[in-house]
């Protein structure tokens, strides 16, 4: 990781890697290694977070975020785990 954002994201991604280990494939791919794919996905800064779901974007997440939030675009997007909402 080569910008301040990045390396602060780079342990939540192997900490969320481990964590849903068997249920989600995490993939790290250098920017300036993979521009043309790069390019291809649309992604214009770093770091930027795409989530697949059956081969298909289900969503985009750009700059840092913490590992909560992370946690819950996972679940809620690729695991379809939202949470239950309490009835009255």
């Amino acid at each position: 990781a080569t910008c301040a954002p990045c390396k602060r994201l780079e342990p939540i991604v192997f900490a969320l890697a481990k964590q849903y280990e068997g249920r989600v494939k995490i993939a790290e791919m250098k920017f300036q290694r993979g521009m043309k794919v790069a390019r291809r996905l649309g992604v214009r800064s770093t770091p930027t977070l795409l989530f697949f779901r059956n081969g298909a974007e289900r969503e985009r997440v750009t700059g840092f975020r913490g590992q909560l939030y992370l946690e819950q675009t996972i679940d809620d997007v690729l695991l379809d785990q939202r949470p239950v909402e309490a009835s009255a």
